[in-house]
């Protein structure tokens, strides 16, 4: 397994807080041309054969940020108050390991549900235990309110080139950023070639709005998870999402992607949902609006500590996002 991607998917990056991951990124994709931020955690990067000449504007992007925890308090005992941030499921998080992150440090512990009749999301309220003895001993070590919490969960690798980790949504589509990155980085194309990491995708999607405004696209993709069910089946390459909360394709635009998979012999799937979303919702309508595909990798468990992905899907999306670009002109509305 890819040692990178294993840093990725290690990396405690919640909503609102993905700064370890935006440094280890920034330092990554640097190498394949010039950083702009935003003036949160997101960023971009601009191929570095990109030119005033060039017409179309495309945008790849990931969101850095998975469903995770916020310390809300410091008890007398040293335990802390946790809530969480982005969509987990209250009755699978009760009895987890996780580790805490401090401005400093990363200490490692448990949380449990404290009430475990809880249904609602937004109601559920975990304690944390990190061995801290009191409220004095937390804070002399550097335990402050906001700090993050998330999973810290083993990678296990598994028969098939199946792996088991935390954060998969969407260390996966970050990694494949970077994949497409580097793939891309001596190409001199027809178009102009953006790189772009969100933040906060788990909690309403603030960073792909401000990163679509600061790039103005005219094509994007989005690279992110989705449920293996019905037929849609890990290892059998990317999805494309049809209809969802955040895009809905015309029969032309779903038409034209076959035929560019079909030409370049990838394997492509199709999801069809009628709630959910994911940054797709703010790219679409910039300017006069802007074709917008949302290309998944289906997993298993998704927001939960034991995530399951094909690795094989990782080099699938890669090879369709790259004949995507090159025969972006194929593309029809």
């Amino acid at each position: 397994m890819n040692t990178l991607l294993k840093s990725i998917i290690q990396t405690c990056s919640v909503p609102g807080n993905e700064i370890d991951l935006r440094d280890l990124l920034i330092e990554e994709f640097q190498k394949y041309g010039k950083i702009h931020r935003s003036k949160w955690t997101g960023f971009y990067c601009a191929h570095k054969n990109n030119s005033k000449k060039k017409q179309t504007k495309i945008v790849i992007t990931a969101h850095m940020d998975s469903p995770g925890f916020i310390v809300k308090d410091i008890e007398d005992s040293g335990e802390l108050t946790i809530i969480s941030l982005g969509g987990l499921n209250p009755s699978l998080m009760d009895l987890r390991q996780v580790k805490l992150r401090t401005k400093d440090k990363i200490y490692p512990g448990i949380i449990t549900l404290k009430d475990k009749d809880v249904t609602d999301r937004r109601m559920a309220t975990y304690k944390g235990f990190f061995g801290f003895l009191s409220e004095k001993d937390a804070e002399k070590k550097g335990v402050c309110i906001g700090d993050s919490v998330c999973f810290d969960s083993p990678i296990v690798e598994m028969e098939n080139n199946l792996i088991s980790a935390p954060h998969l949504d969407n260390r996966l589509g970050i990694f494949s950023l970077l994949n497409i990155a580097k793939k891309l980085s001596n190409e001199n194309l027809d178009c102009n070639i953006y790189f772009a990491a969100t933040d906060c995708e788990e909690t309403g999607g603030r960073g792909a709005k401000i990163l679509a405004n600061m790039i103005q696209p005219n094509i994007a993709i989005c690279l992110d998870t989705t449920y293996e069910e019905g037929r849609v089946k890990m290892s059998k390459g990317p999805v494309l999402t049809l209809a969802d909360a955040a895009v809905l394709l015309p029969t032309t635009t779903r038409d034209s992607v076959g035929q560019i998979a079909k030409e370049n012999k990838v394997p492509l799937q199709y999801e069809v949902y009628n709630y959910a979303g994911t940054d797709a919702k703010d790219f679409k309508d910039v300017g006069d609006g802007c074709l917008t595909l949302c290309l998944l990798i289906a997993t298993l468990n998704n927001h939960s500590p034991h995530e399951i992905c094909s690795l094989k899907d990782l080099e699938s999306t890669k090879k369709l996002v790259c004949s995507i670009i090159k025969n972006h002109h194929k593309l029809v509305v």
